[in-house]
């Protein structure tokens, strides 16, 4: 897309490449049936279905991702966890959590995403499998002839909408649009 931004290198390692030691022989226990156990300073659990239920970080900080799934292996809830420590101060720690809750619709499609902490919902906006709309919940109060009009969701509501290319079936995305008026974003391929 047009203004997104990588921050993928050629030179930057890979998993496979910090998965192996100098000699390129597998780490020991990095790679288990098939699953990502280690990379660099990460370290990866699943369930018995595979699903990633847990990813910690340790650098600077310690950082701890928790993956909650629901019985068809949706994610339910998303769990940051992150420690502070400060060099000069031994005795200083600090712990902050972002938690976030997420539900379906019958269909199996995301339908919100609610930040624990602030009680902020995101509402998901879907026509058959094409996701059309995302927005706060306090700008969700559009009539449903808004729904597939881009140019009154991008005029009145501060909302992400997403344009597919016509022939795709709805799963080729062309353009993203983002904000209100003139201080939204397109986002295109």
């Amino acid at each position: 897309m047009s203004r997104a931004k990588t921050s993928r290198q050629d030179d930057e390692p890979t998993p496979q490449d910090n998965a192996q030691h100098v000699d390129g022989q597998p780490a020991a226990n990095a790679i288990h049936a098939n699953r990502l156990m280690l990379w660099a300073d990460r370290h990866y659990q699943y369930d018995e279905f595979g699903n990633l239920i847990r990813e910690c970080r340790s650098k600077r900080q310690h950082t701890e991702h928790s993956f909650t799934w629901d019985g068809q292996h949706r994610l339910i809830e998303f769990k940051k966890i992150r420690h502070y420590h400060d060099a000069h101060d031994p005795q200083f720690h600090e712990t902050v959590v972002s938690s976030y809750c997420y539900t379906y619709d019958a269909l199996g499609r995301r339908i919100s995403k609610t930040d624990m902490q602030t009680g902020d919902k995101t509402l998901f906006f879907w026509l058959d499998d094409k996701l059309l709309t995302e927005c706060h919940a306090d700008d969700a109060n559009f009539p449903p002839s808004v729904v597939n009009n881009e140019r009154d969701k991008a005029n009145n509501y501060r909302c992400r909408s997403y344009v597919y290319t016509p022939d795709s079936h709805g799963f080729s995305p062309l353009a993203q649009i983002n904000g209100r008026r003139r201080g939204g974003e397109i986002y295109y391929d």
